[in-house]
């Protein structure tokens, strides 16, 4: 994961440079393959420079933040034996909400009012957010009648595009989520300098950097379960948004989601809830015809 993390900065750079009528990196090895060992040999060879006013929450949070999303690659189902075990949505959404508690400690335990304000701005739009992220996962569970993210490889995703609304619900809510144009408000706010990142440098900003391109890559790769998409279109969609769209204010952000992101995203499963029923009563009257997912709905 740490690798393809690596090469997708080396995908943006070079999409953005297009974009932007330039070449991109190119100068190491062939066409700038090598760029992203030399980005990383800058970046943890600099001089780390420790503040007198910090305390250990700040050494530790970077890493903590990236073992975090490693852990919740064990819910991914990869191949036959996969690490994936059932309820693993559950430990999927359990464990992206301990995701906030590092973003907290960064801005408290660095000691400067840069750094906490974009935290606490990170925060508000994480926990905001993650409302709505919850109930379309539900939604998604009862469209797929699974519990467990193992399942979906054997999910009818056809039926995704039954409730087109709903996967566009899901690209805003997990843009949001990984805070990506428009909502990067974490770290890109002009008076807030560099956000929560601000007193961040040398090894700790490139950890930040990575743990940051680490969930992108973990949001397309569950986006990929969930549809027909291939995921390398995903990752290109999520460098073209930011290619494409201005940055919205933080009080439009955050007036999206609870005004409009939320309500819609508290109607659609009792939508797909009722889909279900009536398909299950329709399938009774069908000759020959056997709902066989109706244990596993059942029990979901």
């Amino acid at each position: 994961m740490l690798i393809n993390v690596a090469f997708i900065t080396l995908l943006e750079r070079k999409i953005l440079g297009f974009s932007q009528l330039r070449l991109g990196p190119n100068k190491p090895r062939i066409y700038g393959l090598a760029q992203p060992g030399a980005d990383a040999i800058k970046l943890f060879s600099n001089q780390f420079i420790l503040l007198i006013s910090s305390n250990l929450l700040y050494k530790l949070s970077p890493a903590i933040s990236l073992s975090i999303i490693l852990i919740t690659w064990t819910t991914i189902n990869f191949h036959q034996s996969s690490m994936g075990f059932e309820f693993g949505v559950l430990f999927f959404l359990i464990i992206l909400r301990i995701s906030i508690y590092p973003l907290m400690l960064m801005g408290w335990g660095a000691k400067n009012k840069y750094t906490l304000i974009g935290s606490v701005r990170g925060v508000a739009q994480t926990i905001s957010y993650e409302i709505s992220l919850i109930f379309i996962v539900l939604s998604f569970l009862f469209i797929f009648k699974i519990i467990s993210i193992k399942q979906l490889t054997s999910g009818r995703k056809n039926e995704i595009y039954i409730f087109p609304i709903l996967l566009g619900l899901w690209i805003t809510v997990i843009l949001a989520e990984t805070n990506r144009t428009p909502f990067d408000f974490a770290e890109g706010e002009r008076e807030l300098v560099s956000g929560f990142n601000t007193e961040f440098r040398s090894r700790k900003f490139a950890i930040i950097f990575i743990t940051e391109y680490a969930a992108i890559y973990l949001f397309s790769f569950f986006t990929e379960k969930i549809s027909i998409f291939r995921f390398l279109l995903l990752i290109v969609f999520w460098i073209w948004i930011r290619a494409t769209l201005p940055r919205y204010r933080y009080d439009i952000l955050m007036n999206l989601n609870w005004k409009i992101l939320l309500p819609i995203s508290m109607i659609i499963p009792i939508w797909t809830l009722i889909y279900n029923k009536i398909l299950l009563i329709n399938c009774k009257t069908v000759a020959g015809c056997r709902p066989d997912f109706l244990d596993n709905y059942t029990s979901a």
